[in-house]
């Protein structure tokens, strides 16, 4: 189903009514691969709210069976169209053009009441080295969206943070894009982060954007060590779409609670450390200021913003959080720390921030500054997937 309430004509500029759709699954509006060709199934002005409701990565239909039998699924699916995850979509967003960045605002993510987990059961590097390639252990949680949490079929209980693991539009190039990589444009990012209340900040690299999103998850840590997440489906994702064209991006980013983050992909982690550090340097002086601190647009530049500018020069430090095709890079501002850390073998550095008293901020940071200290560790991230990447 596609809905949509029509906003009252303006002859001014700016808009003064919202208006909001909304997007369920069905074989219109879902699809396996992102795509420049594939026509959208909803067009939207710069602002309006899309509530989508979203199958699991899966396109289940149902939990997994406690027997072992085939869970309905999601038909008919088209061969190479739908081979990825199942994501709603596309959206297309009147007036977008290549050049301009896409803000998502994050709003309610309300999962369904149930989702899964699994290790194993597929041919993978990582499953062939541990020897599970014949052997699937599946989690069967029952979630409550009420109390935000979940339990599994041996009594495990965890709190829930659900975010969408995909947000993204197709890059400027012909044919079909699996969903499992992740792009310059977005897609299969993973970021645990983007609960509600973040914003993701999207290059447009087509002519209206054709924004598709999906693969809900109920909970996740740092990374997918196992492969999936909490994969469930998504009750109601709220996003709101506006479209910057004062942004010049070359990559995502991200305004968290956890901080402002930027993200490389490539298949060399190297090569992704590095766009993810060089793409703050080289979006513009506007997306600079801001994303190292200064004030989001129509917000008023104070004396902590000017501070904060002060303190950004050569030598400032910075995190990365890492995965083998996806780099997500924290800008650690005076007021926040490092607040923990954790180590692998596979990935290079990262650690989280959490701000601090006031009265602690500068002494705190000038003192570990003068000391050199610089505390990280590593986070495993892998694919994720009984039978494709989640």
């Amino acid at each position: 189903m596609i809905s949509g309430r029509l906003a009252s004509p303006s002859k001014t500029r700016r808009r003064t009514a919202i208006t909001h759709h909304a997007i369920e699954p069905n074989r219109r509006t879902l699809h396996g691969a992102f795509s420049r060709d594939l026509p959208p199934v909803l067009t939207i002005e710069s602002g309006d709210t899309v509530h989508f409701k979203t199958l699991d990565a899966g396109w289940g239909l149902e939990p997994f069976q406690a027997s072992g039998e085939p869970r309905a699924s999601f038909a008919p699916r088209l061969e190479g169209r739908d081979s990825g995850h199942a994501l709603c979509g596309p959206v297309a967003i009147h007036g977008a053009e290549p050049g301009m960045t896409l803000e998502v605002q994050i709003g309610e993510l309300r999962p369904g009441d149930w989702g899964w987990t699994s290790a194993g059961g597929w041919d993978s590097e990582v499953n062939r080295r541990l020897g599970v390639v014949e052997e699937q252990t599946v989690l069967r949680w029952t979630l409550d969206a009420g109390t935000l949490s979940g339990c599994d079929q041996h009594g495990h209980t965890v709190s829930l943070r659900p975010f969408l693991g995909v947000i993204g539009m197709p890059p400027d190039e012909p044919g079909l894009h699996p969903t499992p990589p992740p792009r310059a444009t977005g897609g299969n990012i993973d970021c645990k982060e983007l609960v509600a209340g973040s914003r993701l900040y999207l290059p447009i690299a087509v002519p209206s954007g054709l924004v598709s999103v999906g693969d809900g998850h109920a909970a996740q840590g740092d990374g997918e060590v196992a492969g999936p997440a909490i994969e469930c489906p998504m009750e109601r994702a709220e996003l709101t779409f506006r479209l910057r064209d004062d942004l010049r991006l070359t990559g995502p980013r991200a305004d968290t609670a956890a901080g402002w983050i930027t993200f490389g992909f490539h298949e060399d982690l190297n090569e992704a450390m590095l766009r993810a550090g060089g793409d703050a340097g080289a979006d513009g002086g506007a997306a600079r200021a801001w994303a190292g601190g200064g004030p989001r647009p129509g917000q008023r530049r104070g004396r902590s913003a000017r501070h904060a500018d002060r303190q950004r020069r050569p030598g400032h430090p910075r995190r990365a959080a890492a995965r083998s095709d996806l780099v997500s890079q924290r800008t650690i501002r005076p007021a926040l720390r490092p607040s923990r850390t954790l180590r692998s073998s596979s990935t290079p550095a990262m650690s989280t921030a959490r701000r601090e008293p006031p009265d602690r901020r500068r002494s705190a940071f000038r003192h570990r500054e003068q000391r050199g200290e610089h505390r990280a560790g590593g986070l495993a991230q892998t694919s994720d997937q009984p039978g494709g990447n989640r």
